[in-house]
């Protein structure tokens, strides 16, 4: 289905720029969450469970809501309600891996129930998950597995190149974990039956490690040396599994610790990536704790790494992007040292969220949200570039295009199937954007943009990492600071970009 953004929709758009109609958002600070904690829990691949998800069956209530989304779609964004959620943070967040687009179709990860209590800490948040596939370009999604970890945060998902495995990693806390000053995550491996035609379990493993209390982590999926690996960033350090779920390529060397705390910050929020030429990089955003508000240290500077091959020892070798010698020759490094800064300036009065991280021809793509807090008009979300080639940034820009200006934290790049690269986020006058670049981001235009948003704003946008073959984008996102009496729900979109 090929439809293209309407002049008229394109003139309503330029007037609501002019508008000042920007959504409410606040900095992330606002929406702190940690990792996980397990329960002996029993995952199941059938279409309910006890808890009985309320996505499963569609009550009035979310067709209402449902009509109502009908009339929010442009020609170009096609939403679908696929779940009603009780989590603000169901889709948690566009930094990570919610979304595999495979040939065989779009997997998509996400909270559906949670069972906090008002002034209850977050590690003890039971929240149940669920991986819903689509077979359909988006247009309807079944669930095929589901889980439940601690502090109510939704696995990430990844896949490999067919789409036969799609790989999971929830990461969680037990209460006899947290006294012994240790955490654990569960990998799990979905594999298609092509007599059955679905996807079942093969693999469940579970690792113990340091603990340390975060739910922040990253990962993917590549072929090293014939080996199918996947690699996990959490906390501090990468630990990689082979695709059984066995530690790589020993129990006493699968974990490697990269970043540790520096002089002025720690390590928050990896982002692990993997490029067309099977290179693994790693940006994180740092906190520093010298900034602390209401007890929660304030997001203060954004950091990256290149990875290359394996060591001898079969571990990533790391790269500093910008020096001659490049190798790292001593890990872990300090979160505040060596390797370089993306921010322009690194002040407490700043608070700095790296929302996606991408490697697109060549180019190292960040997109991330400055927001001043004692001026909130003077608050910015940033492109930069960096060519790896020549080791250098490039112009710094603001994320926006044709009136429409990027205004919140979630945002996430997508490489197109022709060379060019897109990025999705929320956008003036409450509406999803999608801009798109030819020339590697020296220029970007609209691509495709919904209408305004009525009762809710859209949060924690995220999305597949490439296009389909047909070039359409996928993604998710939660209905945030809703209006609506049956609670919130959670969205798929599709998009069918206009690349004129």
């Amino acid at each position: 289905m090929k439809v293209f953004l309407s002049y008229t929709l394109y003139l309503l758009i330029l007037v609501s720029a002019f508008q000042n109609c920007s959504p409410k958002s606040g900095p992330i600070e606002n929406n702190e969450f940690a990792p996980l904690s397990p329960q002996d829990t029993t995952q199941t691949t059938s279409e309910t469970t006890a808890q009985g998800e309320a996505a499963s069956t569609p009550n009035s209530a979310s067709n209402e809501l449902q009509s109502s989304i009908d009339k929010v779609n442009s020609p170009a964004f096609q939403i679908q309600t696929i779940g009603a959620t009780d989590s603000a943070v169901a889709t948690f967040a566009s930094y990570n891996e919610k979304v595999a687009v495979t040939p065989k179709g779009v997997f998509v990860s996400y909270i559906y129930k949670s069972n906090r209590k008002p002034r209850q800490s977050a590690y003890d948040t039971l929240g149940f998950w669920a991986i819903k596939w689509s077979q359909d370009a988006g247009t309807t999604f079944k669930t095929i597995f589901q889980g439940s970890s601690h502090i109510g945060t939704p696995p990430i998902v990844m896949a490999d190149a067919s789409g036969a495995n799609i790989f999971l990693i929830a990461v969680d806390y037990a209460p006899h974990l947290e006294t012994n000053h240790q955490a654990q995550f569960t990998f799990y491996r979905l594999q298609y039956n092509s007599t059955k035609k679905s996807y079942e379990l093969a693999t469940k493993a579970t690792h113990v490690t340091v603990g340390g209390l975060t739910s922040k982590n990253s990962g993917v999926y590549r072929i090293v040396n014939g080996i199918q690996l996947v690699h996990f960033f959490w906390k501090d350090r990468v630990f990689t599994l082979t695709i059984n779920g066995k530690p790589y390529p020993s129990k006493s060397q699968f974990e490697q610790k990269v970043i540790t705390k520096g002089k002025a910050t720690g390590p928050q929020y990896p982002l692990l990536i993997k490029n067309s030429s099977n290179e693994v990089s790693l940006a994180y955003t740092a906190v520093n704790t010298d900034c602390e508000t209401e007890g929660a240290a304030r997001y203060f500077d954004i950091r990256f790494l290149r990875g290359s091959g394996l060591t001898s020892d079969k571990q990533i070798r790391w790269l500093n992007p910008v020096s001659a010698s490049s190798i790292v020759p001593i890990l872990p490094i300090e979160t505040d040292s060596i390797v370089p800064s993306i921010v322009r300036n690194r002040s407490c009065n700043l608070s700095q969220w790296l929302a996606n991280f991408h490697e697109h021809q060549g180019i190292y793509f960040f997109v991330y949200r400055e927001t001043n807090l004692t001026n909130s008009n003077a608050s910015e979300v940033w492109l930069v570039r960096f060519d790896k080639a020549k080791k250098k940034f490039l112009a710094r820009k603001p994320m926006k295009a044709e009136g429409l200006i990027f205004r919140n934290n979630s945002s996430v790049f997508t490489s197109g199937n022709k060379g060019e690269i897109y990025v999705t986020g929320l956008a003036t006058d409450n509406r999803l954007a999608t801009l798109v670049s030819k020339d590697k981001g020296e220029s970007w235009q609209v691509a495709a943009v919904s209408e305004k948003f009525e009762g809710f704003q859209p949060s924690y946008v995220t999305g597949g990492k490439e296009t389909d073959a047909q070039g359409r984008i996928f993604g998710i996102f939660t209905e945030g600071a809703t209006s609506n009496p049956a609670g919130s729900q959670v969205h798929a979109f599709t998009i069918m970009p206009d690349t004129r």
